[in-house]
């Protein structure tokens, strides 16, 4: 039977980050659910911010989109106060000011797709939305994390709002084991599902031509793609760029800091290239040697499900990644963790001097796609 579903995500689809709901929002539809993306409401600080980002959320607002047949986005405005600000208010008055401004333009949104029916399943990934929920007549909700957001964003507030969310959910979803357990500390005997994110084998797998930025780049390329944000090991990549110094790093996503980013930049064999279209990255990745994930020593690192993960590993490259408990015990054959950077200096090296088939590593995992987290989604929450 076909549900309606809605979704209220921190990121929005179209930019430059390419997240979880949104796979799983475009699989629903696709399967015949109709399905309503909501992202974080812009706030009137946004008319201020002059990025990118922001200018293409800008662009977007308040319009319902058209993302695939029976798959739309929202992106609500507020004139509203920001988490950080509103975030202090709700612990206090559990008034949440960031969202409370957008319920007339969300009511409207859901009437306009899913007329007077009652929605079926509301999945939250956002804790910074709670009151939307109040305002969205759903027979279940489902609280949804894909990091410790408290640690990663260094916002106790946050665990305020996730537990009042708890409270009024019917199950909880973390993306890795370190995840569901937070999730289990807050939300008790509420049903639990560990769903770590996946990739779209069937893009990735495909093969492609070879990007025209690297043309007249020398192997071995070792490439990166993610945000470089504080999560991000830059002095990890700047010693490996320093010492081997007959590779090439290509690191590919939004810049985020900048200092650090600057001083890569200075090193003639780090290219960095800021994001580029999700539908792009293969070439990138299936034309390069070694994939690396230079994890920092940030808290929320401890639970991250990176997609990327499972996206190099179908592009056929072995991966050179910081030692992760969650990611150790997944035990992929050809991820290769190392616990100091020096050690990647001697790791490297031997990686490339084995050679390994890029189509023996793309058929050394599992079906970890979109389509079968789907499954797996809705046989966990059909059965609520």
């Amino acid at each position: 039977m076909k549900k309606n579903i809605v979704f209220l995500s921190h990121t929005f689809i179209g930019g430059p980050f390419v997240v979880g709901s949104h796979h799983l929002a475009k699989e629903l539809a696709r399967q015949g659910h109709k399905v309503l993306h909501i992202s974080t409401p812009l706030t009137l600080l946004h008319l201020f911010k002059k990025d990118e980002i922001t200018s293409l959320k800008r662009s977007k607002k308040d319009s319902l989109e058209k993302i695939t047949d029976n798959c739309y986005q929202l992106i609500p405005s507020s004139y509203g106060l920001p988490w950080k600000i509103s975030g202090e208010i709700y612990k206090k008055t559990k008034i949440n000011l960031l969202t409370k401004p957008t319920e007339k333009i969300v009511k409207k949104t859901i009437k306009s797709v899913f007329d007077n029916q009652v929605i079926d399943y509301l999945l939250i990934d956002q804790p910074t939305m709670i009151g939307l929920e109040n305002i969205i007549p759903s027979k279940k909700i489902i609280y949804r994390a894909t990091d410790i957001y408290s640690e990663m964003l260094s916002d106790p507030n946050i665990v305020k709002a996730e537990i009042d969310l708890l409270e009024k959910s019917d199950a909880m979803i973390g993306t890795s084991p370190t995840v569901s357990s937070y999730l289990k500390s807050l939300g008790g005997e509420l049903p639990l599902l560990t769903l770590e994110n996946a990739a779209d084998l069937n893009l990735f797998k495909s093969k492609t031509k070879k990007p025209n930025y690297y043309v007249g780049m020398e192997s071995p390329i070792v490439v990166y793609v993610g945000a470089l944000d504080r999560r991000f090991d830059f002095q990890t990549i700047y010693w490996i760029a320093s010492n081997l110094k007959s590779i090439n790093i290509v690191l590919i996503g939004p810049l985020v800091e900048s200092k650090e980013v600057e001083c890569l930049s200075e090193l003639s064999n780090v290219y960095i290239m800021g994001p580029i279209q999700y539908e792009k990255i293969p070439s990138y990745l299936q034309h390069a040697d070694i994939a690396i994930l230079p994890l920092s020593d940030h808290p929320s690192n401890k639970g991250r499900s990176p997609m990327k993960l499972y996206e190099y590993l179908a592009s056929g490259l072995p991966i050179v990644c910081k030692a992760v408990d969650d990611l150790k015990k997944r035990q992929l054959k050809h991820v290769h963790f190392y616990e100091e950077s020096e050690e990647i200096l001697e790791l490297i090296p031997e990686l490339l001097n084995k050679k390994t088939d890029k189509d023996t590593i793309k058929n050394s995992f599992g079906e970890v796609s979109w389509e079968n987290n789907t499954r797996k989604l809705m046989s966990f929450i059909s059965d609520l």
